[in-house]
């Protein structure tokens, strides 16, 4: 291949098509592709743009669900908290698309699973026994780094030693439990078996990492993992365990693989020489922009001053010299005062040079290498710009799905692989996740189809509502904390209106005919109730208007017709205190309703638990007033 390449870009005269500039720059390593694939990400705005859209284009949202048994449940609690943890304690969507810009800009992408630790320092001195988080200590008062080692004074025993160190797991601030790192391409190693198609993945730590553990930077000395410490020490390549070590390549035909030993090609080789011509009008158009956009003023003498002195005796003759150093002159009075008049000695001429970058700048020429480029990698034109709407889905944007499918499984595998890492960190089990890969160009009429699906129950409503960017069980739990809102504002408005009927029943408007009566009646109701009165007294409250009777001469209660008045209170009393010990901790709804209940059965009994529900409530807010005003 790199023969090849030689022939091509040497063999022939000038006019070999094959010796262009592209072929003398193209990468020849694949340290010098990644380096070419740096500088298009953070130099092409429009490349890294379209490449951004493209990964958020399949990065539709997951799909959580629960392995069960035949004979088990789905647990919604233990999903919905399995959701909570990916999208929002370690920002699952946001971490796929960093990975898929990762794998379109480099071709390669590599990822660890690290425990967060809490790193503890211990004496070694079975007889002290001092340990101590390292966060809580400081480099060079508390601690030195010496030779890999921490070293320094015990605070428990005071001796000079080589510390001994523990790592516990832990969580941060976040309640994350793990940390996805990225991990430079350039910075590992492979081994590709091109027999078996299978890898060995090795770390070398940069330099300046290296550097900087070893001469004791604490943000690596406190939570960098044990492994990075010793290789920082002894400069060994780090393997990663297979379990907690994630990678991709993009893949190429099976012969490029022994030019490329294993490694993925970013997206920008397929547009290689289109960037580079692209890059070259570039050039162009900034010289354009930077020399023609403003044009050059002259001014001069009249051609006919040229001839003064000699054919026009009445004119004087003018050195060119004094005329620059009078216009000079001139135009820096008109620039501290626009409105300075000037008076020339002589005619003068003035003209304008350049201006034509309108004309010069290869606009067009630009707009269809762009074009191309996009074409190369197969980036449907919709993506370049900032905004685009698709009235009905195009050839092209589904032909751009079905050319990218491996693409979004790619994306797949890095989501349910982070998804079980996860699950196994925070003990959840049986949880899977998968990418929820949505097509953008699936018409109104489809979705028209799925709605009267779910509609008819043939198919579930998640997934449908989901298109519609709506929540099912988040929906469904609104719905029904609306519905028992609307019931209890019902309810309120209901009682409200029979205690209003009811009062208006017993109590006649003040001053009129009976009103004191009618609160004569109520106070003896009361009275009996609390225990008060006469015991041997019989009677029942009179009617507003009517003359009391004597307490003796009536029958009893309402409530207790048959018994003595004494007898029947009691009694009354004592159902009253034993519904109020129900009802006094139950729920507002359920105490409402059984209230509501005892209304209709027994007036008497229901007046009776609300002045007890009342007078309990009153006494707790008392005590509860009184201790706080105690003395502490």
């Amino acid at each position: 291949m790199a023969n090849i390449k030689e022939q091509m870009s040497t063999r022939g005269s000038v006019h070999n098509p094959f010796r262009t500039y592209s072929n003398h720059v193209y990468p020849r390593t694949i340290s010098d592709v990644f380096k070419w694939a740096l500088w298009f990400w953070e130099r092409n705005a429009k490349y890294r743009t379209s490449v951004q859209k493209v990964v958020s284009y399949f990065v539709a949202g997951l799909n959580i669900t629960q392995e069960t048994g035949p004979d088990e449940d789905i647990d919604p609690d233990t999903v919905g908290n399995f959701e909570e943890l990916l999208e929002d304690t370690y920002d699952m969507l946001p971490l796929l698309v960093r990975f898929g810009e990762e794998l379109a800009a480099m071709g390669n992408v590599f990822v660890s699973a690290e425990h967060i630790l809490t790193r503890t320092l211990l004496c070694p001195r079975n007889a002290c026994g001092w340990q101590m988080s390292l966060k809580q200590l400081r480099k060079g008062r508390d601690y030195e780094w010496k030779e890999g080692k921490f070293q320094g004074e015990c605070p428990g025993c005071g001796r000079i030693v080589k510390y001994e160190f523990k790592d516990s797991k832990a969580s941060d601030r976040e309640g994350r439990k793990i940390r996805f790192v990225f991990r430079d391409a350039a910075d590992m190693h492979l081994q590709f078996n091109r027999l078996t198609n299978s890898y060995r993945y090795y770390y070398k730590m940069p330099e300046d990492i290296r550097d900087a553990i070893n001469r004791g930077d604490a943000v690596y000395l406190e939570d960098a993992p044990r492994v990075f410490l010793e290789a920082a020490e002894s400069g060994d390549l780090i393997e990663f365990p297979e379990d907690s070590f994630f990678a991709m390549r993009t893949t190429t035909l099976t012969a490029l693989d022994k030019l490329y030993k294993g490694w993925g090609v970013p997206l920008f080789m397929t547009a290689f020489d289109n960037l580079l011509r692209l890059q070259h009008l570039d050039k162009f158009n900034e010289a354009v922009t930077m020399d023609y956009i403003a044009p050059t003023r002259m001014i001069s003498p009249s051609p006919q001053n040229l001839q003064a002195g000699v054919t026009d005796p009445n004119r004087m003759s003018i050195s060119g010299d004094t005329f620059r150093s009078f216009i000079q002159d001139s135009l820096s009075k008109v620039k501290e005062n626009p409105t300075t008049w000037i008076v020339s000695p002589v005619p003068v001429n003035y003209q304008m040079l350049g201006g034509e970058a309108k004309q010069l700048a290869p606009v067009d020429l630009m707009e269809w290498y762009t074009t191309q480029i996009l074409s190369d990698m197969g980036i449907p034109q919709e993506f370049r710009q900032t905004s685009f709407q698709v009235v009905a889905p195009t050839m092209g944007l589904r032909m751009f799905e079905r050319q990218w499918i491996h693409f979004a499984k790619d994306l797949n595998k890095f989501t349910r692989w982070v998804a079980a890492i996860v699950s196994q960190a925070h003990n959840l089990e049986n949880m899977t996740c998968s990418l929820d890969v949505t097509s953008f160009v699936e018409d109104d009429m489809n979705k028209q189809v799925l709605l009267g699906l779910m509609q008819g129950g043939l198919v579930a409503k998640t997934n449908i509502l989901k298109l519609l960017g709506v929540d099912f069980k988040e929906d469904a739990k609104l719905k029904m904390q609306e519905q028992q809102q609307e019931a209890e504002l019902m309810e309120e408005a209901r009682a409200g209106a029979e205690d209003k009927e009811l009062v208006g029943s017993v109590m006649p408007p003040a001053g009129s005919i009976g009103i004191g009566q009618a609160q004569m009646n109520i106070q003896q109701m009361q009275e009996a109730a609390m225990g008060g009165g006469d015991p041997n007294a019989q009677g029942q409250p009179m009617q507003p208007g009517q003359p009391m009777q004597p307490m003796g001469a009536g029958g009893g209660m309402p409530f207790n017709r048959g018994q003595s008045q004494s007898a029947g209170v009691e009694n009354l009393y004592q159902q009253a205190q034993e519904i109020v010990g129900q009802l006094y901790n139950a729920p507002g709804n359920i105490r409402r309703q059984q209230l509501t209940q005892l209304k209709h059965t027994n007036f008497e009994l229901h007046a009776l638990v609300k002045q007890l529900l009342n007078d309990q409530k009153q006494q707790v807010a008392s005590e509860a007033v009184e201790q706080s005003q105690q003395p502490q």
